[in-house]
């Protein structure tokens, strides 16, 4: 029995999963909540060099502001005071005025819109404001080895356990940083953040996607994904209100606590669990989906036995590593395509994100618009994947990202736990999570000035995803394909219950659950190093990489930037996440029309074509450059929708959250980057959208060159990916034994 068929006799998709995919929203709604926390607690006020003391008396003591600064400070074209130099003294010599120097007395800062940013605190501006820029790069360098290390980690050691340490340090960190005392202690609680809020990116996808069948893989990751939609619409309503960075830090990081109660209700995945040989536990959880799915009679046929041989095995004595995703040749394909991929929507979208200053409003307005967007974005997104698959939807989305400027980063493949027609559906509910979180983080920065604040404020939410963790289960089929039967059987007889399926929890057996999942002959751990020991992992490592790569460098490159639009950075912020709404709805729709390779492939050109037209077309034309620059940051946070998704369909239960860490390895790093980019300004004002472009462009090409997923079953083991095993599974009926296809059109058949 395969593991697909007994989540249909569990539940495939009813009450227990449902719960899941909710309580796996709250980590979702966090993320853009730090992820773009920088746009506001490290913004750049107008500032002009501060006047030394001046002597009673003196003529320029009792002189007005503007008169003193008109003796002491040079004027810009524009007839504003110069932000980095003054005349020498003595103030008020004209013979001095030709020879400005540097600022020599600290600077003034505007406090109109910020009580208080990182720039201001630390004067991060002038020769320092590279410093400013790169607080943002050490945040996601951390997500960056956050990735890496949490992705290896919850392979090894389960998606639950390590979901609760990302729950408890974000919230540590994200505290701790918010009363920072000195520029490095606030650099380094920034990338351990980083690294900590990885592991929500990462394990709530694999998780749901564990938990969920084919069916409804799509609806899982749509769900998901519109939680970061709320999240990033509710960055910019904090943004708006809390002015000071450190509040807006706290209030950022407070829902970790609500994260951390919710965890108790978390399931472990029951595929986990029966594919490391944990029967027992697989059991446990099985049983309670049954139960709650109202399928207690099928729980009751459940034994250790029976769910011994939902797995065939592999070689449970080995141990996988990163290196198994490129071992095999069709493994080594999907991770070159996945990374890729990968780094194409990241780049692209967080590119777009961390610009939130260009709209002719206030910032926070066009962070909540850039939130807002995602919401239909979400929508489309799940009915794309449904229609023409995620290979189409994938590519298409990346594409047409490139075009319009944008990436989405918010639509999860949370679906471990959903089945293949639910999935495209849980994946939109999902990514809404991520415009919310955007919009949030403008609201949130305009309200709170003083940068600790807004941390503060910021990491607030991940003491709710604390609180929400104990009631997310691990993925069950990671327990399983990591031979952990009991406790898969676990989390499947609760949702089994949940779901209303009591026949089923009755029924449900150790035996029945160790044949659901294809796993190796023995025990094995598996690490990185598996990803490339085969021929088709290799190829899988090298395509997917690169595309993260893109899809972030590019993301953040667009959202990053708030401040070249003509609004305020909190309008911007806001516009920011509100796109990603209808980029979501369009992402389901395309999704399931043409299908995941081409939707992610077309998504991300259609981003670089956007930012092209953005470079070309004049200033004066500030609406239709907006609305250009919104159309396609929607379109990019598709992007990143699909490629979550996409890349838990591509890669094995066995080492799915190892190709979720390298992939996120090498988005972060294209996060990283994007901020220095951005510096290139100063060389060439259009570079850093060239490059943007040009990574989005390349990054949906390579999206081409991988396997189409639409409707296919979750591959269990790295020789499902060599052999081609895993079919198309939302009904045998009603679709048939379908393998994956490639890009080149080959079967099993036809290697045959």
């Amino acid at each position: 029995m395969r593991f697909e068929e007994l989540l249909k006799e569990v539940g495939a998709f009813s009450r227990f999963q449902g719960m899941v995919v909710l309580l796996l929203c709250i980590p979702r709604i966090i993320l853009p909540l730090h992820f773009l926390l920088h746009n506001f607690i490290s913004a750049v006020p107008p500032h002009h060099c501060a006047n030394p003391p001046l002597e009673n008396g003196s003529a320029l003591a009792e002189a007005t502001e503007a008169r003193t600064l008109a003796h002491s400070i040079p004027q810009k074209p524009d007839g504003s005071p110069s932000s980095c130099s003054a005349f020498p003294s003595p103030v008020g010599n004209l013979s001095n005025r030709s020879s400005a120097v540097p600022c020599q007395h600290g600077w003034v800062y505007d406090p109109s819109q910020f009580h208080s940013t990182t720039a201001t605190q630390w004067d991060l501006v002038c020769d320092n404001k590279k410093l400013n820029q790169a607080l943002a790069t050490f945040f996601f360098v951390g997500v960056t080895l956050g990735a890496v290390i949490f992705g290896f980690l919850s392979d090894k050691f389960g998606r639950k356990p390590m979901l609760l340490v990302s729950f408890v340090a974000s919230a540590v960190f994200g505290i701790i940083g918010a009363f920072s005392v000195s520029y490095v202690m606030f650099a380094v609680t920034r990338t351990l953040c980083g690294i900590s809020l990885t592991g929500m990116s990462i394990i709530s996808i694999a998780l749901s996607v564990e938990w969920t069948d084919v069916e409804h893989r799509t609806f899982t990751g749509t769900i998901n994904g519109l939680s970061w939609t709320v999240g990033n619409m509710l960055l910019a309503l904090l943004a708006y209100f809390i002015r000071d960075w450190r509040q807006l830090t706290l209030a950022a990081t407070s829902p970790c606590l609500v994260a951390i109660v919710a965890w108790w209700w978390i399931p472990e995945s029951a595929r986990w669990l029966l594919a490391n040989g944990k029967v027992e536990q697989a059991h446990k959880y099985l049983s309670q989906c049954a139960k709650m799915n109202g399928k207690e009679s099928s729980s009751s046929m459940m034994n250790t036995e029976a769910l011994s041989k939902v797995m065939i095995a592999e070689d449970t004595n080995t141990t996988y590593s990163y290196l198994d995703l490129v071992k095999t040749p069709k493994m080594k394909r999907i991770t070159l395509c996945c990374g890729i991929v990968w780094f194409g929507v990241a780049f692209t979208y967080y590119g777009i994100s961390f610009k939130i200053t260009g709209f002719g409003v206030n910032m926070y307005l066009t962070h909540f618009i850039y939130a807002a967007v995602e919401v239909p974005a979400k929508v489309g997104t799940y009915f794309v994947l449904d229609t023409i698959g995620r290979r189409n939807g994938q590519a298409w989305s990346l594409i047409i990202t490139g075009i319009l400027i944008g990436i989405n980063t918010a639509i999860p493949t949370d679906v471990e736990w959903v089945d293949v027609k639910h999935r495209l559906l849980v994946s939109l509910l999902g990514g809404f999570s991520w415009p919310l979180g955007t919009m949030w983080l403008a609201g949130t920065a305009y309200f709170i000035n003083e940068w600790r604040w807004l941390t503060g404020v910021v990491i607030c939410p991940l003491f709710l995803a604390m609180l929400t963790w104990f009631w997310v289960p691990e993925s069950a089929r990671w327990l399983i394909a990591n031979g952990k039967m009991k406790q898969a059987h676990r989390y499947l007889s609760r949702g089994a219950k949940m779901n209303n399926r009591p026949e089923f929890s009755s029924k449900f057996t150790l035996e029945m659950l160790s044949s659901a999942v294809v796993v190796e002959p023995t025990k094995k751990n598996y690490s990185y190093l598996d990803l490339v020991r085969t021929p088709r992992m290799r190829r899988l490592a090298l395509l997917t990489g690169p595309v993260w790569f893109g899809i972030a460098l590019t993301y953040y490159g667009i959202s990053l930037n708030i401040t070249g639009f003509g609004l305020n950075i909190y309008l911007t912020q806001a516009i920011y996440g509100a796109i990603e709404i209808p980029a979501k709805l369009l992402t389901f729709y395309c999704l399931h029309k043409i299908g995941r390779r081409q939707s992610q492939a077309w998504s991300l050109i259609l981003t670089g074509v956007c930012i092209a037209i953005t470079i070309a077309l004049p200033n004066h034309l500030q609406i239709l450059r907006t609305v250009i620059a919104i159309i396609g940051k929607g379109l990019g946070e598709a992007a990143f929708t699909i490629i979550l998704l996409y890349t838990a369909e591509l890669y094995p239960t066995v080492v799915r959250q190892n190709g979720f860490g390298y992939n996120s390895f090498l988005a972060r790093l294209g996060v990283s980057i994007a901020p220095l980019i951005m510096m290139l300004e100063d060389v060439w004002k259009f570079l850093p959208q060239v490059i943007f472009c040009t990574v989005a462009i390349a990054s949906g090409t390579v999206a081409w060159l991988l396997p189409e997923t639409l409707n296919a079953h979750l591959p269990e083991t790295i020789d499902d990916v060599e052999q081609r095993r895993t079919v198309i599974g939302i009904s045998a009926q009603e679709k048939g034994n379908i393998p994956l296809r490639s890009a080149c059109g080959n079967t099993n058949e036809d290697e045959a």
